[in-house]
């Protein structure tokens, strides 16, 4: 944080790119490369229109400036897959039926309550290469969605951590949720409370729509579709229903 405060300009820009503690710090990276590579092309789209010393410029720059967005995307990628990795061994120790979830994954979050709030942002989002989005939604009919098992296993997580403090810190949890999502959330009596737009994650165009399997959501796209909702358990309710909803899902 230090290093943050007395740091400006492009030299700012870039401990943002590759620096980040919370899901939604790594979201930012991505946008603002992507800012940066559209400003790449731009540059070399624009080379084509302008007299030869010009484009020699041009042509200059877009290579030169490629070579830092490759470097910077293999940084933030590389960062990427450590926080990944350890999503993934939380979601192993937390597992009820010695699964791994598909459809969502446990993340730093960076909403809080008050300044001693432990945050967790739980995301139902996939990021994926361009490459593997256009495979998936040409190949695969499946559409990614939350299961029973994996929500009832969401519920039971939310519930285990809404109460605990770990020296006098407590664990706040919330999510970017569609309205499909909450109303599959609804279904589980997993409470929701709207927080302000700050706190929205918001996917990539082609990354939702391959989640959705619908090619339209490519134009149809909609940012305002997408709300953070702080998440929480009613504990009688949770304590009264989870054994029929643990045995229903078994069953099934």
């Amino acid at each position: 944080m230090e290093y943050k405060k007395n740091t400006h300009g492009f030299t700012l820009a870039l401990y943002k790119l590759t620096h980040y503690t919370s899901y939604h710090a790594f979201k930012r990276s991505n946008k603002m490369l992507s800012y940066f590579l559209s400003t790449i092309f731009l540059m070399a789209f624009c080379s084509l229109f302008v007299d030869t010393k010009s484009s020699h410029v041009l042509t200059n720059m877009s290579f030169s400036m490629m070579i830092v967005y490759i470097f910077i995307y293999y940084v933030v990628q590389a960062k990427a897959r450590t926080m990944k990795k350890d999503s993934q061994n939380v979601l192993k120790q937390i597992a009820l039926w010695n699964f791994i979830n598909f459809s969502w994954s446990i993340y730093d979050g960076i909403y809080k309550s008050t300044n001693t709030d432990l945050s967790i942002e739980i995301s139902f989002q996939h990021e994926r290469t361009y490459i593997q989005n256009i495979y998936e939604l040409l190949f695969k009919k499946h559409k990614i969605c939350p299961s029973p098992d994996e929500l009832l296993n969401l519920k039971k997580y939310i519930y285990d951590l809404q109460d605990k403090t770990i020296n006098t810190s407590k664990f706040v949890i919330y999510s970017t949720l569609t309205p499909d999502l909450v109303m599959q959330l609804k279904k589980y009596n997993i409470l929701m409370e709207e927080l302000p737009r700050k706190y929205v994650t918001v996917p990539s165009r082609f990354d939702y729509a391959t989640d959705t399997h619908d090619w339209t959501k490519l134009i149809k796209f909609n940012y305002r579709n997408f709300k953070a909702y702080k998440l929480a358990v009613d504990p009688n309710e949770y304590e009264k229903n989870f054994v029929s909803e643990y045995h229903k899902v078994v069953t099934n």
